[in-house]
């Protein structure tokens, strides 16, 4: 638990960054070694950030997720999908919300396209995804506007699972019709 707390603080102060310190956990560092020490680090990581770490509030940080129901799932953990572990510079944790367990099982296919999707763009997801009725498919997207938001409610519409990447962040859903 302190591993997830420690790596949820960095990815407040850092954001966009985090994926930084991936050589030193990579080196066997943990998040909280980091964290108290990123004052020192910051220059050999190249990382900047314009505020005191001090007004992180860690533990009330991390309850807000706990509360909402959110996981997070680090990628040292069994329950970390062992497919994104091959991908270059794969996250160093993720904020789940729900099952993690369904990426690890069936065939996940990714479904992404415009955000000013067309009439026939839309109807050809709609029928490749009523394609996948009766196999073991789970449609994985970003849940934004357009194709992607098609996807999940096409799958969902044929008893399929899916998986939103929300790269927005749990607490903030755009569009917000698709909380």
């Amino acid at each position: 638990m302190r591993d997830q707390i420690f790596f949820n603080a960095l990815a407040i102060l850092l954001k966009d960054s985090v994926q930084k310190i991936s050589p030193l956990i990579d080196k066997g560092h943990s998040f909280e070694d980091i964290w108290k020490n990123i004052d020192n680090l910051k220059n050999e990581l190249k990382i900047k950030f314009d505020f005191d770490r001090s007004a992180v509030l860690i533990e009330k940080e991390y309850e807000f997720i706990r509360k909402a129901n959110v996981d997070i799932i680090l990628k040292t953990d069994p329950k970390y999908p062992p497919i994104l572990k091959e991908i270059y510079r794969a996250p160093l944790g993720l904020y789940v919300k729900g099952d993690i367990d369904t990426f690890n099982q069936g065939t996940n296919i990714a479904i992404i396209g415009s955000r000013k999707a067309s009439a026939y763009g839309k109807l050809a997801c709609e029928k490749i995804i009523n394609g996948f009725c009766g196999y073991n498919i789970n449609v994985v997207s970003g849940l934004g506007i357009g194709i992607d938001s098609c996807a999940h409610v096409s799958a969902l519409k044929n008893n399929l699972k899916t998986l939103a990447f929300i790269g927005s962040g749990f607490n903030f859903f755009y569009p917000s019709a698709n909380k």
